[in-house]
């Protein structure tokens, strides 16, 4: 058979890239989807390419954009095709008011695809232009100091503070790995970003940790830094709910 599996599963796709020349690569909604933080285009969907040097007349199914600003560290190549990077497909939905921007924001964070000093290097390159303001709001109102290992620190003093027993850190279960496990008591904490989009982080490891048998609770950034009296009532309650017989 020919051709390559990749491309088969990503064909509409291919297609647009041919059709677009070889200075074209995947960007906006088309990009976001192919990284994961975007639903994939339905079959009616336009494909988006952007263009260095000649723009490409849109056309059916195809929508071309062209950029002056387009430089070879904001391109990436993923499942075989040429694609803009996470922050440059951010600044490019930002650009065309992308209606779920900070539900692909958050995602495109939670996946760890990008950092916000990514984003701010891009911005400053990039200058004032449109969807600068939008995605420069965004990091603002997500900054929240918020990092896996200091959620760690805050998590680890608290339980010390009430003479609760410390559990393992970034532990492998199931398949999946976890904030905090208390594997005697089938316990997991999990501590979702500061990122408001990001409370749908791992959504799917949830249901999965419950039917192997474990509780989860997952935690706000918040509730970690501002509810830690509260915090520390519900996960006690919970390791001496996993000591009563059963």
């Amino acid at each position: 058979m020919l051709g390559h599996e990749a491309l088969a599963q990503h064909a509409r796709e291919s297609a647009a890239l041919l059709a677009a020349g070889d200075r074209a690569v995947l960007s906006h909604a088309s990009a976001a989807a192919l990284w994961g933080f975007a639903p994939a285009p339905g079959p009616e969907e336009d494909i988006h390419i952007t263009t260095i040097g000649p723009k490409v007349r849109s056309r059916p199914g195809l929508k071309a954009h062209r950029s002056d600003t387009l430089q070879p560290c904001d391109i990436r190549r993923l499942h075989g095709l040429p694609v803009t990077a996470p922050a440059r497909t951010l600044f490019d939905l930002a650009a065309t008011t992308y209606r779920d921007l900070d539900r692909a924001f958050g995602q495109a964070h939670a996946q760890r695809l990008v950092t916000a000093r990514e984003i701010e290097q891009l911005l400053d390159r990039i200058g004032p232009r449109a969807g600068s303001r939008a995605l420069r709001a965004l990091l603002s109102d997500n900054a929240s100091g918020f990092t896996r290992s200091k959620a760690e620190r805050i998590l680890r003093s608290l339980l010390r503070s009430a003479n609760l027993p410390l559990p393992r850190f970034n532990a492998r279960v199931a398949g999946y790995e976890v904030d905090a496990f208390w594997p005697e008591h089938r316990l997991v904490i999990e501590v979702d970003g500061g990122h408001r989009a990001q409370f749908e982080r791992d959504r799917r490891k949830d249901p999965a940790l419950t039917a192997a048998g474990y509780r989860v609770i997952r935690i706000s950034w918040r509730q970690l830094t501002q509810e830690p009296f509260a915090l520390i009532a519900v996960t006690s309650s919970a390791l001496s709910d996993s000591r009563k017989p059963s």
